[in-house]
């Protein structure tokens, strides 16, 4: 965490830091633990987290809807982009918690970038869909967060027809891999 950390500080500000993995995948712990190691490394720096599941649960419990009707996609969407441009305007870090594989990533990267945003980093985690599933199956049994293998099967498939490397970074300026199991 201490590498990962150092690369999102050496970022040219403000920057946007964007997870890039399927659902279940660890995004928000690890958008968590590195907002804290930023808290410590650079307390001078504003850090703040865009996590599109917190927006529907405040949405849900705001319009009495379940939290993951599509139908609050576009207010969702909406409501990221503000925050995230809000973070930027101060000169500050926002790490945007989403999955971020879908064929409007080139149009958000590029929106980042018009709100400000010098750097824009894609923060890949390295999770098999298989290990992403059966962590979607335990969101299952607990009814929080479950996404339909349906979805994350279209999800994989963007994600394997627009990999993003550290050699190849697609629409990013930089691309941070982080293999949450160690390995």
């Amino acid at each position: 965490m201490k590498k990962l950390t150092e690369q999102v500080l050496s970022l040219e500000r403000p920057s946007a830091v964007m997870t890039v993995a399927l659902p279940a995948a660890g995004k928000t712990t690890l958008a968590n633990a590195l907002l804290r190691e930023l808290a410590v490394a650079a307390p001078d720096v504003p850090a703040c987290i865009v996590c599109s599941d917190d927006i529907r649960n405040e949405i849900a419990f705001e319009t009495g809807s379940r939290p993951y009707d599509r139908s609050m996609n576009a207010v969702v969407f909406e409501t990221a982009q503000n925050r995230t441009r809000a973070i930027l305007e101060v000169g500050g870090i926002a790490i945007i918690d989403a999955t971020h594989l879908n064929r409007f990533r080139p149009e958000t990267v590029e929106r980042y970038r018009g709100f400000g945003a010098e750097a824009v980093a894609a923060l890949v985690l390295d999770v098999t869909l298989e290990q992403a599933k059966q962590q979607n199956e335990a969101r299952f049994l607990t009814g929080v967060g479950y996404v339909d293998p349906a979805d994350m099967d279209r999800m994989e498939a963007y994600r394997q027809a627009h990999p993003l490397t550290a050699e190849s970074p697609g629409e990013f300026d930089v691309v941070f891999q982080y293999n949450p199991y160690g390995a």
